[in-house]
């Protein structure tokens, strides 16, 4: 999923759809971060928890977030991280508070840094904690945007990984929460206010045939889209050729008409489906015709088999007892022959075998 993660990550490093994301969640769709105001930074490096292969230890590596940003309008200032997620993690909100606490951590340390080199710090207290009583650091908002195709049944919160028997609901507000997108759930998406929403629209509905279809044909917005939005559906959507043909979708200079791109998509993936349902129908029947075959050949020999064996073991008995009424009785062989009913017809064989043996 490396390659889902790296297109939207390039998507939402814009700085319009980055600030889109979070007025969409944090604000409600209220457009309270200005894109002008944001500063994209270095995420941080922290340790990840290291996930067990077996029964090897939990080997930890070390990450950095995926989109970092910084706010700053003079009164409202904020790091923003956005965390790309393509796959279903039970670890999640534990990784959230890991990763909001390297951020926190890496203030904190910052601070002490500087107090130590100005030599600023009064009384025992501050010297203990190596800050001011007056510092505060700038509060971090991190928001997990899950882009995967099956259902999340993961835990959504910090809530969902600790055994709550017997808390009351003042413990309850105490605790962290992540904030966890998940583009398959949404149904809503008029919080966003850039291409984001018909990204994010075009990915809830992915697997939704009768859906896309009914998107292709309603929603105008689809008729005018940028490159960047083109690129990150064409990779997200598996559909590499939606880029490869996109100048054959190119309105003007900045657009693209995603409608046409995706009725092509649409009808190709049906005629693939087709195929391969007439290529796999094809294949069943001939593997059936093989093995009924090969099972009614196998028979066959079986029960030929069976017969010729009882065959012969018949007629070897048949000729001891002519050659017991002959020998002990006296009798001639046409008459050892009529006296055990053998027709007529195989006397000739008979006489013919007597002397054989």
């Amino acid at each position: 999923m490396g390659k889902d993660n790296n297109a939207i990550i390039r998507y939402l490093s814009d700085k319009r759809r980055f600030a889109d994301l979070f007025n969409a969640v944090l604000y409600g769709g209220r457009q309270v971060l200005d894109p002008e105001k944001l500063t994209e930074v270095s995420g941080t490096t922290y340790i990840d928890l290291g996930y067990r292969e077996g029964d090897k230890p939990p080997k930890p590596k070390e990450r950095r977030d995926d989109i970092t940003m910084r706010y700053d309008d003079g009164g409202l200032y904020r790091i923003l991280i956005g965390e790309m997620q393509s796959e279903i993690d039970y670890l999640l909100p534990l990784r959230n508070i890991k990763y909001l606490a390297s951020h926190y951590d890496n203030q904190y340390e910052e601070l002490k840094k500087k107090h130590k080199r100005d030599n600023d710090l009064v009384g025992a207290t501050e010297r203990l904690s190596g800050i001011k009583k007056t510092d505060r650091l700038v509060p971090v908002h991190m928001i997990w945007l899950y882009h995967g195709e099956k259902p999340w049944d993961g835990p959504r919160s910090f809530k969902d990984i600790l055994d709550l028997s017997g808390a009351d609901e003042e413990e309850l507000k105490c605790l962290l929460e992540p904030r966890l997108l998940c583009v398959n759930e949404m149904t809503d998406f008029g919080s966003f206010h850039t291409e984001l929403r018909e990204l994010l629209k075009l990915l809830s509905i992915r697997g939704d045939k009768n859906a896309l279809r009914t998107m292709i044909s309603d929603d105008e917005s689809y008729s005018h889209l940028g490159e960047d939005t083109i690129q990150a559906a064409s990779v997200l959507l598996r559909a590499p050729k939606i880029w490869k043909n996109r100048k054959k979708y190119q309105i003007d200079e900045e657009g693209y008409d995603m409608c046409t791109a995706l009725k092509e998509w649409r009808e190709e993936i049906i005629e693939e489906t087709t195929e391969r349902v007439d290529r796999e129908t094809t294949e069943r029947v001939e593997r059936e015709t093989t093995e009924r075959v090969e099972r009614e050949t196998t028979e066959r020999v079986e029960r030929e088999t069976t017969e010729r064996v009882e065959r012969d073991t018949s007629e070897k008995e048949t000729i001891q007892h002519i050659r017991s009424l002959i020998l002990v009785e006296g009798f001639s062989i046409e008459r050892a022959l009529h006296a055990l009913g053998i027709p007529e017809e195989l006397h000739d064989t008979y006489i013919q075998k007597l002397k054989e043996s």
